[in-house]
């Protein structure tokens, strides 16, 4: 058994009501949302400035394997070096193969919006984006492709993927796009470039991030305004969408499909996936509990709910779905706000 490459296209549903809003006015609109559509055109860069002569080695560290459940690295010890390598190179394939389809999504999704943004400026900042995740595709599928060949989507991954292209209100896709999807690659890839010994990843990740960073604030800026003008039942189906969103990233990891890549990978290597699964069955019993997920979590806590309670979806009347999930609902917003410093300056 080998893990699943991508051999064909797939057809998603998309709403068919989605409408095509017109602004023939032209004029002067919203300033921050005007600066942020300049920054993009004045940061626009292109795949080729990266140096992809560099040779890609997965010995020397593409990704920390302290930082993932499962690629643990007491699991990997007893490996021998070549399995170890092999093992490794294989996951973050599939790893950044995930956030390849998710810049996909993006991509379909800014393309919407472009459509039904109601605002000119808005829907010049939706065109600007998309052809920020044209790119997002273009150095990613090269770097995968270097490494190994792109692996299939994930089961939860198109599962939040269809909720975000198939949303009713436009609305909700700017909650789904802006602040869930894209707030999350970016706390991830700041942890990513962070922890990672190669170069080309580390630099593909710096630009990209300065993209994900105008992104998130757009989202964050645009929806303050836009969701206070909606009819409070239209409201409380975006509250709910995002409440949902949530939902399907807490449990990220815990659908048995999601497993499919780890298990291909470890068959891969002529490991035993069910010696693998006695331990994590093992790390349950010492420790009581295990996290499938922990970078969801993390960007869930740091970036995803002070972007919702930012932009007032987290109401009295959700709050305590999220409680019930764990999440703080009054999330701090201070890694947010230090990120979005630091790359929009």
């Amino acid at each position: 058994m080998t893990p699943a490459p991508v051999d064909r296209a797939q057809r998603m549903p998309a709403h068919a009501a989605a409408p095509a809003i017109w602004d023939w006015r032209y004029g002067v609109g919203d300033d921050k949302t005007q600066a942020l559509y300049k920054k993009a055109v004045s940061e626009q860069w292109q795949a080729d400035h990266l140096n992809w002569a560099y040779v890609i080695d997965p010995a020397r560290g593409l990704l920390d394997p302290g930082r993932d459940t499962f690629i643990d690295a007491e699991f990997l010890r007893p490996l021998g070096a070549s399995q170890r390598e092999e093992f490794v190179a294989l996951c973050v394939a599939d790893t950044l193969s995930q956030i390849l389809h998710g810049e996909q999504g993006a991509l379909l999704v800014s393309c919407q919006l472009a459509q039904s943004l109601p605002d000119k400026d808005a829907k010049l900042f939706a065109a600007a984006q998309a052809m920020d995740e044209a790119r997002h595709i273009e150095v990613f599928s090269r770097y995968v492709r270097r490494l190994r060949q792109v692996f299939a989507p994930a089961a939860t991954l198109c599962r939040v993927l269809d909720k975000v292209v198939s949303a009713r209100h436009w609305q909700a896709q700017l909650v789904g796009m802006q602040i869930m999807v894209e707030g999350l690659a970016l706390a991830n890839f700041s942890k990513a470039r962070a922890a990672t010994n190669c170069d080309l990843l580390r630099d593909l990740l710096k630009f990209v991030m300065r993209d994900e960073a105008r992104h998130v604030a757009f989202g964050n800026h645009y929806l303050k305004t836009i969701l206070s003008d909606m009819h409070p039942d239209d409201r409380a189906e975006v509250e709910d969408f995002a409440v949902e969103m949530v939902k399907a990233y807490r449990g990220w990891g815990r659908d048995p499909e999601d497993m499919a890549g780890i298990f291909a990978n470890l068959i891969q290597v002529g490991v035993d996936p069910l010696d693998y699964l006695a331990r994590l069955k093992a790390n349950l019993a010492a420790n009581g509990s295990i996290d499938l997920a922990p970078k969801m979590m993390q960007g869930l806590e740091a970036i995803i709910m002070p972007g919702l309670k930012r932009v007032g979806l987290i109401t009295d009347r959700v709050r305590h779905c999220y409680l019930a999930d764990e999440l703080d609902s009054a999330a701090d917003a201070r890694t947010l706000e230090d990120l979005e410093k630091s790359l929009l300056a």
